[in-house]
């Protein structure tokens, strides 16, 4: 198992030729933009001297000047392979896993042809998989709360972890900068593909 934030076109060809399951998540835009710029104000330099506003974090991201490439184009990329490959691409929203996360791990299990017995939903697996896999317990396991740093890089263990919650960006983005992104979407989504279920 590997995870990664690599743009489709980047992954092997060997990969994408074989019967290798692919399982890609995506976010809402703006809370994808808020919860990566916490990741990158939390983990810059002591000296760093690059972008220090929210504005000019959320021009470069509009501008696909961000680690992995364009936002837009790197979630456009992964749903078209899933609809072209839908046996190995699996594609779902942050949005869905929280409004759903039963059905989706449901879902997620026949993907990878490992369906639940009828013995494993008697006992309530599923429940306890979403339990254990949920936001608010990865984010209080010790690991994630220590104050040690991670193979030397510079990052703190919870560095890796915002709040996990959908719509958070309505609490740290100016309307300004929420139309600006709704605008960015709208034109790569909307208008250029017909691709409404982000937005």
């Amino acid at each position: 198992m590997l995870a990664t934030h690599a743009p489709i076109g980047l992954l092997p060809k060997s990969l994408l030729e074989s019967k290798c399951k692919l399982v890609y998540l995506s976010r809402n835009p703006k809370d994808t933009f808020v919860s990566y710029w916490h990741f990158a104000m939390n983990t810059k330099p002591e000296n760093y001297a690059g972008v220090s506003s929210i504005e000019e974090g959320v021009d470069m991201f509009c501008k696909g000047l961000i680690i992995c490439g364009p936002f837009w184009d790197h979630v456009l990329d992964y749903w078209n392979a899933s609809l072209e490959k839908s046996d190995n691409v699996f594609f779902l929203t942050y949005e869905q896993l929280l409004s759903e996360p039963i059905p989706l791990v449901r879902r997620l299990a026949d993907f990878l042809g490992y369906g639940f017995s009828t013995e494993e939903e008697d006992s309530r697996m599923v429940d306890a998989i979403v339990k254990m896999c949920s936001f608010e317990n990865l984010s209080k396991l010790e690991v994630n709360n220590c104050s040690n740093k991670v193979s030397g890089d510079g990052f703190t263990n919870k560095s890796f972890f915002w709040r996990g919650e959908a719509g958070d960006w309505k609490n740290h983005l100016m309307l300004e900068l929420a139309n600006l992104l709704d605008d960015v979407t709208e034109q790569k989504f909307i208008i250029g593909h017909n691709f409404k279920s982000l937005v």
